[in-house]
């Protein structure tokens, strides 16, 4: 019965922070971009990190596919051993019902970011950001892969775009 309760209380306090707390994160709602770093991505690994369980993110390797083919598409090379980052992160389970049953409903964390590892002057290294969000979701697992989709869909063409425009912005700037 506590691991139950634990699991619902996990989903409602992830409910509560989306509607109460990433309002007031930024004014993009929870959307971090640096435009110095963006102008700099010339090439994107991107790297799926499943903590899904529960089949209810049964292919994760689409959410991967589904990026590559986003930045692919928008004339943003994406290689193996790039530079840049572009990590997908979901993070979930299926939600129990009464008496510990499955409810046929799923909920997960997905981060969605983009980094680089700088090295320093006194030869350490730093992740050094150039785009992060964080989302919730609750949802039928039947439909729930498709969801997660739709939002890496979104997010990563926000992200591309970011890209193009810092590139734009960055051409313009005088040397």
């Amino acid at each position: 019965m506590l691991v139950v309760m634990t699991r619902n209380a996990y989903a409602l306090v992830a409910v509560i922070l989306v509607v109460v707390v990433l309002p007031f994160s930024n004014a993009r709602g929870g959307y971090y971009t640096n435009a110095t770093q963006l102008a700099k991505v010339a090439s994107v690994e991107v790297v799926v990190e499943d903590r899904v369980s529960d089949l209810c993110l049964p292919r994760p390797a689409s959410l991967q596919n589904e990026a590559e083919n986003i930045l692919r598409r928008m004339g943003i090379l994406v290689a193996m051993g790039a530079k840049y980052s572009l990590q997908i992160s979901p993070a979930g389970f299926e939600m129990q019902g009464e008496k510990g049953q499955p409810s046929g409903y799923c909920a997960a964390s997905l981060e969605i970011s983009l980094w680089s590892v700088e090295k320093l002057q006194d030869g350490s290294a730093a992740i050094v950001p150039a785009a992060n969000t964080v989302s919730t979701h609750v949802g039928a697992k039947d439909a729930f892969q498709n969801q997660l989709r739709k939002t890496v869909n979104y997010v990563v063409t926000t992200i591309a775009n970011e890209i193009l425009k810092a590139r734009t912005s960055d051409s313009s700037q005088p040397q």
